[in-house]
Order: C-alpha cells, then sequence, then structure tokens
C-alpha cells in the first residue's frame, strides 16, 4: 500500500502515477467521472504509447461531466473503448487499474481527470499492488466486470 498525493508535483503525483501506469499495464481501465482536456492531454501520448505496443483500454467517464473535447481526443485512440455513463447512473469513481501478466496495480482515490485532480489540487489516494490472485484483486475484478454492465446503456 502507498498514498498518493499532489504535494511533490513532479515526482509523485497522480499525473506522474498515472503516467507509469499507462506505461507498464497491458490491460488499462481509468475511471474518471469528470474528465475534461486539461487532464487528460498530458496523458494521450502514453494512451497512446500503450495502444500502439497492444495494450487493451478501456476509459469510463460520467456523460455529464466530461468535456467534448475528451470525447473527440478519445475516439481519435484507434483500440481505446470509451463509455461514456448517461443519467440515471451518475459515474463518480475515481480508479485506475493496469495489469501487466500476472501483476496488477490500482489507484483509488479522489482524483479526476482534470488539472485539478492530477497535479493541482491537493489530493489524496491509495494505491494498491500485488499478483492478480490476492483478495484485493479480486474485488477490483468484480468491481469493473460491473463496470461492463454501463456499456449497454453508453
Amino acid at each position: 500500500m502507498r498514498l498518493i498525493t499532489n504535494v511533490e508535483k513532479d515526482s509523485q503525483s497522480h499525473l506522474c502515477e498515472l503516467k507509469n501506469l499507462l506505461s507498464a499495464s497491458e490491460q488499462i481501465v481509468i475511471c474518471s467521472g469528470w474528465m475534461k482536456a486539461c487532464g487528460l492531454s498530458p496523458l494521450l501520448k502514453h494512451m497512446r504509447e500503450a495502444i500502439g505496443r497492444g495494450a487493451h483500454m478501456t476509459v469510463y467517464t460520467n456523460r455529464e461531466h466530461t468535456e467534448r473535447a475528451c470525447i473527440k481526443s478519445l475516439a481519435s485512440l484507434t483500440g481505446l473503448k470509451h463509455v461514456n455513463v448517461p443519467r440515471p447512473t451518475y459515474l463518480h469513481t475515481k480508479l485506475y487499474y493496469g495489469r501487466s501478466g500476472d501483476s496488477y496495480r490500482a489507484i483509488l482515490g479522489s482524483a479526476n481527470v482534470t488539472s485539478g485532480g492530477l497535479w493541482k489540487n491537493e489530493e489524496l489516494s491509495y494505491c494498491v499492488s500485488g499478483k492478480v490472485t490476492d483478495d484485493a484483486h479480486r474485488q477490483l475484478t468484480a468491481y469493473l466486470q460491473g463496470l461492463t454492465a454501463l456499456e449497454s446503456r453508453a
């Protein structure tokens, strides 16, 4: 377990952590209730690179709080699945998940994909990692599978 804050913006911010997760994972899930272009822009290069090396990536956002520019940017990433969840569900989750082989890492906390969430605001998240056979991963997998039910509504 490790805590992530935005206090040290150049070395420990949520932005740095997400870039690392994107560069090290074969399967990636980004779940951010709010998404703004100012937060997504610094991640796009890393997302393209991950997809380019064959990573499977799904992004879940809340339709009410996802900027149009983000929807366009995500649509331009061939191979990325974007699920923009409409009402009556109000997606408020902030979860960043990466799996590579039999290991995983997940960041759960308060940070959305916005400049405030990723480096400006004081945010706090918890990073958990381990093997895909551990109990924490089983719980994460159950939650992620629940998210797939939202795909038919988007």
